[in-house]
């Protein structure tokens, strides 16, 4: 059972264009929706600085912060 980890920057609630962004990740397994999280900008900085993320999981939420740091 290999569990996978994705994520899109985006919002609740149109218009799209228009910050403030989320980071919204999704853990599937067997191609089914185990998890699912959204994170504001200032959230991300706290999960990563928690020291609970790691991994391929760490490593998303860097990049997700990356990219909401740009759309700001």
């Amino acid at each position: 059972m290999k569990e996978e980890i994705g994520f899109h920057i985006g919002k609740e609630v149109s218009p799209l264009d228009k910050p403030p962004f989320r980071a919204y990740f999704h853990w599937t397994r067997e191609g089914q929706l185990v998890k699912s999280e959204d994170f504001s900008k200032q959230e991300l900085e706290a999960e990563i600085a928690s020291g609970q993320r790691k991994g391929r999981e760490l490593e998303l939420f860097k990049e997700a912060l990356n990219r909401l740091a740009l759309s700001a």
